[in-house]
């Protein structure tokens, strides 16, 4: 015999919830992504609007982090076409444009100085300083080649 819970188990044991459920399957966005054309497939929406380029910066960081992707975005020029993509659009850069390209820099990963955090910054209510090592050097040059477009003729810093 079965009985239904609202909440916590039934008489003999058993929790019947009331309501419906469905399975799904869940897929990695690099699998999907990698047989619909790879990296490649996020530098239109590099072009969209600061939200979306931001996030588009976020996945291609993504799916960076799987080493064959790495390889063949090294292949392609990866770094040069974000570039190329980026420059063309510099009037949409915000600081979380340089942000997003820092993680992609440090391939997505914050350390805390010490290697641990401290139980006395648990504890506090202020953010624990962090630091990203840069383990691409494509990104860096990248954001110094970004930097230097920023003060060009045309770039934002000529029109301030």
């Amino acid at each position: 015999k079965q009985k239904t819970a609202e909440a916590g188990g039934g008489a003999d044991g058993l929790l019947v919830l009331a309501g419906s459920s469905s399975v799904h399957h869940t897929r990695w966005a690099a699998a999907t992504l990698d047989a619909v054309g790879g990296v490649g497939v996020c530098f239109p929406l590099l072009a969209m609007n600061p939200v979306l380029h931001v996030a588009a910066l976020r996945v291609v960081g993504g799916l960076l982090s799987r080493p064959e992707n790495a390889a063949a975005f090294e292949d392609m020029r990866g770094w040069m076409i974000l570039e190329h993509v980026l420059v063309q659009m510099r009037d949409m850069w915000t600081f979380r444009t340089f942000d997003a390209l820092l993680d992609l820099a440090a391939a997505g990963e914050r350390e805390h100085a010490t290697g641990a955090v401290p139980l006395a910054d648990m504890a506090s209510a202020r953010p624990v300083q962090k630091y990203r090592v840069l383990r691409r050097p494509g990104a860096l040059v990248l954001i110094v080649d970004l930097l230097f477009a920023a003060d060009a003729p045309g770039g934002a810093a000529s029109r301030a």
